[in-house]
């Protein structure tokens, strides 16, 4: 046989093609396992070819471990596809695959290469407690009707979904890749999916709309902590798609101020942390506090000059920006206290932001 092409068997009954690739409802089954059974057993064969082959809607299996490559290429199951348990040691290519039935690959372990681009499907599909030791391709699925696929209980580090409709897809007790998001340090990280992490990728835009896709997929499932980090995640990838230094930045501010707007924290400790160092900088270049505690510079500090400078830097940033010139004399000063307010404008900003976009997930 060659791939992409009908073989050269034995035409089935009246039909013009053979027993496999015949798709007479009425075909025999046991004939049919027949032939699998023997390809299967062709130890001489450089691949298993199953291109184009229908399979009747029951009385058929595959065995527990098919030990080389295996083409299930535009192959259609007429019935419901039972393949859970099987041992793939190869690769395995269900490239533009027909399954007009349920499919279940439970506790099925896929040692090489995985690949259903392109694959139709008509009813439900099951991937639970799967293994896939290297890259699965589930790129640009078709789902025709009720078609849909659930994944429990495994690892999606190795799953690839650009172009698939993620409405389509569930998902149960499943983990996803983790990407280090500072440097490689271990202490940052996020959930990521293996299309951003591939190597190989180019396609930014199509990882974008994934992210974009997972992350409507889990609020319409008010899973509101996954659906924050595909969010996070399709913000970092949008850095790749547009790459002007001003997107850039502004981008990169955006999330260390806030995480795009997901964090309420990042921001007040920002604050916090404006608040409370700024004062130190005026002590220590000169502070006017007035008739009670006189005039300071570089002298040692005490826990009372400290917060006194504290509320004062409050009220500068705040409501008494016209005192800023009875207290500080310096023009660079009162230079910092204004980049000091617009920063704190914008912290403030961020903060009602993200948590107008929690209360508003809240309720949804």
């Amino acid at each position: 046989m060659h791939h992409g092409k009908l073989c050269d068997r034995e035409l089935y009954r009246d039909d013009n093609k053979c027993l496999c690739h015949s798709e007479r409802e009425d075909k025999d089954a046991e004939d049919f396992q027949s032939e699998l059974d023997e390809i299967f057993a062709d130890e001489s064969a450089e691949y298993f070819d199953l291109t184009r082959f229908v399979f009747p809607e029951r009385g058929w299996r595959l065995p527990k471990e098919i030990k080389k490559d295996v083409h299930f290429g535009a192959v259609k199951f007429l019935g419901a596809a039972y393949i859970g348990g099987t041992h793939f040691s190869g690769r395995a290519y269900f490239i533009g695959t027909e399954f007009l039935g349920q499919a279940h690959f439970e506790m099925v372990s896929f040692v090489g290469e995985a690949r259903f681009r392109w694959a139709q499907f008509f009813g439900k599909t099951t991937f639970s407690q799967t293994e896939f030791m290297q890259k699965a391709d589930f790129k640009w699925l078709d789902f025709k009707g009720d078609g849909a696929i659930g994944f429990a209980n495994m690892s999606l580090d190795n799953c690839l979904f650009i172009g698939t409709d993620c409405s389509r897809l569930k998902f149960v007790n499943v983990t996803w890749p983790i990407r280090r998001t500072l440097w490689g340090r271990k202490f940052f990280f996020r959930r990521a999916v293996a299309d951003e992490l591939n190597p190989e990728q180019k396609d930014w835009e199509g990882v974008a709309d994934l992210y974009a896709d997972l992350e409507r997929h889990y609020l319409d499932r008010s899973r509101h902590q996954e659906a924050n980090a595909f969010y996070i995640g399709q913000q970092d990838v949008l850095r790749k798609v547009n790459r002007s230094f001003r997107y850039w930045l502004a981008n990169r501010l955006y999330r260390l101020f806030s995480v795009y707007g997901v964090s309420y924290v990042r921001p007040l400790l920002w604050l916090a942390a404006m608040l409370l160092l700024f004062p130190l900088v005026f002590i220590r270049t000169g502070i006017n506090f007035g008739r009670v505690s006189g005039y300071y510079y570089g002298r040692s500090l005490s826990w009372d000059m400290y917060w006194d400078a504290v509320a004062l830097n409050l009220s500068f940033v705040t409501f008494g920006r016209g005192e800023i010139a009875d207290y500080l004399t310096e023009p660079w000063q009162r230079a910092i206290v204004s980049l000091e307010t617009l920063f704190a404008l914008v912290l403030v900003t961020f903060l009602v932001l993200a948590l107008r976009r929690l209360f508003r997930r809240r309720t949804v």
